[in-house]
């Protein structure tokens, strides 16, 4: 719900004469109230996926602090990276047994990450994921000569340039760039 501003002419001229600039954004000030409230909410909601690391996962929530009406203290902060990161690495952490109040953020994000690496099981997945997701852009590239004409039901959103070859050097730079963040 937007917010509703109410200035009478009276004070506007007053604010006018005595020199001060009033400068109002009805639209952003609407805007940027759902926008604030739309982030508490995804800050509050997001947790750790299973491919995804503790690194990759602060860098989500540190984009999403971002764009928070209010910076969070740093215990809070610490606490709620605890507290959405899985609970195999929770129990990890746990082992060492170290309080959350006598570590600043970044030793609380370094002890996640080693709880992490010390789970072979956890790198096992994060390494699948990689791969997984390596094999696919790959093979998604390659010069294959069964597909000459690249049109393959993937490659028909695609916009081509107009050569015949799928592995010329420039359709392969211009796919690169649109796969790449």
């Amino acid at each position: 719900m937007p917010v509703m501003l109410d200035i009478s002419m009276k004070l506007i001229e007053k604010l006018l004469k005595q020199s001060l600039i009033l400068t109002l954004n009805f639209k952003n000030v609407g805007i940027s109230i759902h926008a604030f409230r739309d982030s508490d909410a995804q800050y509050l909601k997001m947790e750790q996926r299973e491919a995804q690391s503790v690194h990759q996962f602060v860098t989500q929530l540190q984009a999403v602090e971002g764009r928070l009406r209010h910076s969070y203290e740093d215990y809070h902060r610490k606490s709620h990276l605890y507290m959405k990161v899985l609970p195999e690495i929770r129990r990890e952490f746990d082992k060492y047994a170290v309080k959350l109040e006598d570590l600043d953020y970044d030793a609380v994000l370094t002890r996640l990450a080693t709880a992490e690496n010390n789970l072979p099981e956890r790198k096992k997945k994060i390494k699948e994921k990689f791969n997984f997701n390596n094999n696919n852009f790959f093979n998604r590239n390659s010069n294959n000569k069964d597909n000459a004409n690249c049109a393959s039901t993937s490659n028909k959103k695609r916009k081509w340039d107009n050569s015949n070859q799928c592995g010329s050097k420039e359709s392969r730079k211009w796919v690169i760039s649109i796969m790449l963040p």
